[in-house]
């Protein structure tokens, strides 16, 4: 399967040290200009269209735009036939989250929230001890697709993806077509 990740700036190489280091070798960035990734990354190509970016066979996107970029950029994806992993926030407004819905709905793709501070352990300890009521308690639940407790286990498990129907927590069903 190909790896694109879209948008390369901290985010975006953070998501690409993670897939090459859990063996993964198709692996692609796209981003605005063609400008080479620094350092350990200079090997991966650099995309500036999704379908270029896309190829053949299956494909996921790992959204990193700016927020937002974000619902457009993974129903561009979506339109594409590829599965999405968005970085959080979903988006920006919970409309343009129904939109992005109906299109996964409609092309039988996965989407994802990545929401990775969720399991720190810092989080409900903080949350528990009443020490910062600052600290986002039901929002991310609101609109946050899919987030399992595997994924806080291994960095690797983050970015696997079921080939079979799967629910979600606000009931959305994805279907991923073969």
């Amino acid at each position: 399967m190909r790896w694109i990740v879209w948008g390369a700036g901290s985010i975006g190489q953070r998501h690409l040290t993670n897939l090459l280091a859990r063996g993964e070798r198709d692996v692609v960035a796209l981003r605005r200009a063609a400008v080479p990734l620094p350092g350990a990354l200079a090997g991966v190509p650099v995309r500036t269209d999704l379908v270029t970016a896309r190829g053949r066979g299956d494909a996921a996107v790992v959204i990193c735009t700016p927020t937002s970029a974000h619902v457009a950029d993974a129903i561009s994806a979506v339109g594409a036939g590829c599965d999405v992993l968005i970085e959080k926030p979903l988006g920006d407004t919970l409309e343009a989250v129904d939109r992005l819905r109906a299109e996964a709905r409609h092309a039988g793709r996965i989407v994802g929230v990545a929401y990775c501070l969720r399991f720190h352990p810092a989080r409900p300890s903080a949350s528990r001890s009443g020490a910062d009521s600052s600290l986002p308690t039901g929002t991310p639940g609101r609109i946050t697709r899919r987030v399992t407790a595997r994924a806080a286990r291994s960095a690797a498990a983050s970015y696997s993806i079921s080939r079979t129907s799967s629910t979600t927590s606000d009931g959305c069903s994805g279907r991923s077509k073969r």
